[in-house]
């Protein structure tokens, strides 16, 4: 819609923009509940910069795995993957890389009741990033979704924008925000009723799912298809489904380790 100003000479790109808004909500947020639930925010924080490169390299592979070729065959080949220039990622990248950087974190921490507070963290501080994600999302040009003329609908604001080809389309990412909006405030709810923690883990499957409806109204390149019903599935879609079978995994194994901790402690006393 809006993709890029110019300031002085320097041409600033919304979706940059959106790449800073989210980081610094998701430190604020961070720094807020460990602070609240007496975690050691440092231990999240000194790993962040890990995770952004192992989600950086994801996201730039899988975009060049997808479109060009399975490895580089030059050296411009392998300056062009890690380039920034055009933001050229998928969201098969982003999600690897966010999955791995999980892993790599929780590998760390061995208590259970610890890995469920910091479960919590980490959720929050995501879902309510994604609220200022979507409205920068709105304005730039790295996703572009399909034709829609109701209310709602957005339309270029210049020339530049590659919605000039489409008219108007839908405003998914505000969509977006504002299931993390809704999502923040059944948290506060939930959590002033009950104390529990590590059951969000669940609210990244429901997540998954939300962001799978919106990419049904993307226009994408589509690899790997399977039309089941009036649904076609592609490679964005295995990820989501996988990731999913991974929350629930993970979960029901933290369940039966702390089964076995509780057995052990009653035992041991």
């Amino acid at each position: 819609m809006f993709p890029h100003f110019e300031v002085l000479w320097i041409t600033v790109y919304m979706t940059g923009l959106w790449i800073i808004a989210f980081l610094l909500c998701f430190i604020w947020v961070a720094f807020a509940l460990c602070k609240k639930w007496h975690q050691d925010f440092y231990k999240l924080f000194y790993r962040l910069p890990i995770a952004l490169i192992i989600t950086y390299i994801c996201w730039a592979y899988a975009y060049f795995f997808l479109n060009v070729w399975l490895f580089p065959t030059s050296k411009a080949e392998l300056l062009n993957i890690f380039s920034p220039y055009g933001y050229h990622f998928n969201f098969v990248g982003i999600l690897v890389g966010y999955v791995i950087s999980l892993i790599i974190f929780f590998s760390r921490i061995k208590r259970y009741e610890s890995k469920q507070i910091w479960i919590d963290i980490i959720f929050f501080s995501t879902t309510i990033s994604l609220i200022p994600l979507g409205i920068w999302l709105v304005f730039g040009d790295t996703f572009i979704w399909k034709y829609y003329t109701w209310a709602l609908a957005i339309k270029p604001l210049t020339l530049n924008s590659e919605l000039t080809k489409f008219g108007s389309v839908h405003p998914v990412w505000l969509y977006l925000s504002f299931v993390a909006i809704i999502t923040t405030f059944i948290w506060i709810i939930l959590k002033i009723k009950c104390k529990n923690f590590g059951i969000w883990l669940w609210w990244f499957i429901f997540l998954l799912i939300w962001i799978g409806i919106i990419f049904l109204f993307q226009q994408y390149p589509k690899y790997g298809v399977i039309a089941l019903w009036w649904i076609t599935l592609d490679i964005k879609y295995y990820a989501i489904i996988f990731t999913i079978l991974l929350c629930m995994w993970v979960y029901f194994k933290w369940r039966r380790n702390s089964k076995i901790q509780n057995s052990d402690n009653i035992l041991n006393n």
